[in-house]
């Protein structure tokens, strides 16, 4: 009999508890939801040992949609173990989020949807760009690449404006995110065999399509916020352009003259997107941007 199968009496919250619990004796083990971006919910589980200050969110669904499939209980918790070994030992010192001297060289920003996330935004400090939010976040140093979202409990505690927050965040942002802009056909080459993709596809889409998104492509959708970053792309192209929200990590920009579809068509083309290609968590908006360069302006289509 599979060996696995034995923990069938069990639900997989609490035979997966069972058997952390044999490898991690000495720490709290608990199952808590998680609200992620556009009000997407996941399980997550925290091992927190006595010792140490932070721990790790380890997220369970796909853990959990994989035991439905195979069963297999050992496999999954040598999987949570090696990503609990590789980020739960790492020591975080709390004076450096609570201390604003200490923080404030690592506040930086990110676009979200303003209307998915409006419970959210109840107890964020944030300012509304287009039909957007911009939110603020602690950048933190050697766990991958985790952040820290800013609430109002923070900044009160600091004593500081949203005011501030945005001030740090412009100056902040462009430095730890350097800004990224590649043609498409560079994203796709990185992507896809020229073999799958002959050349002249590539040369086609060139001059027509470009990625905007920061180095690390994580949140890169905020280098729309950028000082001075819509002027330096309208004067690179030398046109006007628009701005489709990818994610919200990553917009494509457009050259005007170069869509053929109208306004509509581009909406429709964007909504389809966001629902078959783009994850709930990760959508940044369904709605299109415009830039006139000389008007030095952007806005939202609809």
């Amino acid at each position: 009999m599979n060996e696995a199968l034995a923990f069938e009496p069990y639900n997989f919250e609490d035979g997966l508890k069972e058997r952390l619990k044999d490898r991690y004796p000495q720490s709290e083990l608990f199952f808590h939801d998680v609200e992620k971006n556009n009000g997407v919910k996941l399980r997550a589980l925290t091992i927190k040992k006595t010792d140490c200050n932070i721990s790790p969110t380890i997220y369970i669904d796909e853990y959990s949609r994989h035991y439905e499939e195979t069963h297999d209980m050992d496999e999954i918790c040598q999987q949570i173990s090696e990503m609990y070994e590789k980020y739960g030992n790492v020591e975080f010192d709390i004076d450096s989020v609570v201390n604003f001297e200490r923080v404030k060289t690592k506040i930086c920003a990110k676009l979200i949807n303003r209307e998915k996330n409006m419970s959210l935004l109840k107890y964020v400090p944030y300012r509304e760009f287009l039909d957007l939010a911009v939110v603020y976040f602690i950048s933190v140093e050697g766990i991958g690449n985790a952040s820290v979202l800013i609430r109002d409990g923070l900044v009160d505690r600091w004593g500081v404006t949203e005011e501030e927050l945005y001030s740090c965040a412009m100056q902040n942002t462009p430095l730890l995110f350097p800004e990224n802009i590649l043609p498409m056909s560079e994203v796709l080459k990185d992507m896809l065999s020229v073999e799958a993709m002959p050349e002249e596809a590539f040369a086609v889409i060139e001059d027509t399509i470009y990625v905007a998104t920061n180095q690390s492509k994580i949140f890169g959708a905020a280098v729309l916020l950028y000082p001075r970053f819509l002027e330096h792309e309208a004067e690179a192209l030398g046109r006007n352009f628009y701005i489709i929200p990818s994610s919200v990590h990553e917009v494509l920009i457009i050259p005007a003259e170069k869509i053929e579809q109208d306004a509509d068509e581009l909406l429709e083309m964007v909504k389809e997107v966001n629902t078959t290609q783009v994850s709930d968590e990760e959508v940044l908006s369904d709605n299109v941007y415009y830039y006139d360069r000389e008007k030095n302006e952007v806005k939202a289509l609809f």
